[in-house]
């Protein structure tokens, strides 16, 4: 059975009037469409944004990169912290406000500090959905 059928049979219910099982379908259709559309935000950037650093990160040590910042990163926002763990893996650097920050370059060699690759950082909030990005040039 598929959702418009679903609903359907829920709307006629003990109804009257045609008009009301009409009305009460409508809105169970409306509330089972909101739920499937919320049930959790995908992004479209952060399948690019993966992907990229899975090939950064299988470069040799010190290998140059021409990474660069989203230029928006607006769709990232409201994500689960969890959906960014599982997309771009462990964190390089977890700041002491528990912030995440990816660094978007080949491995660093031992000893190197900065680089002038992009760092995206992730601030999330007391629901575990990304708050905030930026994304700067490491030095």
């Amino acid at each position: 059975m598929c959702t418009r059928d679903f609903a359907w049979a829920l709307a006629r219910g003990p109804s009257t009037s045609p008009l009301a099982a009409r009305m009460r379908y409508h809105v169970l259709l409306l509330l089972v469409t909101m739920t499937l559309v919320h049930a959790e935000p995908q992004s479209a950037l952060l399948d690019a944004l993966a992907q990229e650093l899975k090939s950064m990160r299988s470069l040799p040590v010190g290998t140059p990169t021409h990474s660069a910042c989203p230029k928006d990163s607006g769709s990232l926002v409201g994500l689960a912290q969890q959906q960014v763990k599982s997309k771009l893996g462990e964190p390089d650097f977890v700041d002491v406000d528990g912030s995440w920050s990816y660094f978007f370059t080949s491995p660093v060699p031992v000893g190197q500090d900065g680089g002038g690759f992009p760092q995206l950082t992730f601030g999330f909030d007391a629901k575990g959905r990304i708050a905030q990005v930026s994304c700067y040039y490491s030095r």
